[in-house]
């Protein structure tokens, strides 16, 4: 074997193992797989069945138990869910949760660690004061390209 073809057949294989290298890299990256939110029922301190996207379930006058709420809740735990490894176990997820009437409350703007070490994990949080205006919702992984956007759409009146 001559000299250029050896020097040819070396380049080809180290091009060849980091294009792999960074594919792979690539597909392992977590991203946001979905969202699911719950009321926090004060009195027992259970949880409802999933609120976002259920076209069932009625969020009227939630503070009070009224609408599809089976006992009074102003809090709702949000999870969102992760899909691929987390980098040595640990990954950044953002998260922030925005009152949508007039002008625009912070519920809750948070950056947490996750700790993941298999394809799927997920991550909480806890909204308080929630109940009677719309929140709207959205996450994304440290690196990622997804953002999700959801809507809780509480409502009241007397």
């Amino acid at each position: 074997m001559d000299k250029k073809r050896a020097t040819s057949m070396v380049i080809f294989a180290c091009v060849f193992v980091i294009t792999a290298t960074a594919m792979a890299a690539a597909q392992s990256k977590p991203e946001i797989k979905g969202m699911k939110a719950y009321l926090f029922y004060n009195p027992s301190g259970s949880l409802s069945e999933n609120i976002i996207d259920n076209s069932d379930f009625t969020l009227y006058n939630t503070i009070i138990g009224g609408g599809s709420a089976k006992e009074p809740s102003n809090q709702t735990l949000v999870v969102v869910g992760i899909s691929g490894k987390c980098p040595a176990g640990m990954c950044k997820a953002y998260f922030s949760a925005i009152e949508k009437y007039g002008r625009k409350k912070v519920l809750l703007k948070r950056a947490a660690e996750v700790f993941c070490e298999t394809d799927e994990c997920n991550a909480a949080f806890m909204l308080y004061d929630t109940g009677c205006t719309p929140v709207e919702l959205s996450a994304r992984m440290h690196g990622g390209k997804k953002t999700l956007k959801k809507k809780i759409k509480f409502y009241c009146a007397e």
